[in-house]
């Protein structure tokens, strides 16, 4: 994945192919992992879903906006506690 960083959002761009001779569905998952994360916080968590169709052989961008008002953990106090984009590392699935 490409991903690109703003003042007020991060933006996360996959290709996906279909390689099969036949129509399909798939649903591309984007998942986020805090780095440097406290031990009380999950491994990764997963942010947005997109399904699509391909034809045989089709190739497509898929596109993800996170804005920085979704950039934070919950602490021990059950509080939002914001943290930078960059912050976390992003998985496409």
């Amino acid at each position: 994945p490409v991903i690109s960083f703003g003042e007020e959002s991060a933006e996360v761009r996959i290709t996906v192919k279909n390689t099969g001779n036949f129509t399909g569905s798939e649903v591309v998952k984007l998942f986020r992992s805090e780095l440097d994360a406290p031990a009380d916080q999950p491994l990764r968590s997963l942010i947005r879903f997109k399904k699509i169709e391909l034809k045989a052989g089709e190739s497509r961008e898929v596109v993800f906006s996170i804005p920085s008002s979704e950039s934070f953990r919950i602490n021990e106090d059950g509080k939002k506690e914001f943290l930078p984009l960059v912050s976390f590392r992003y998985f496409v699935q």
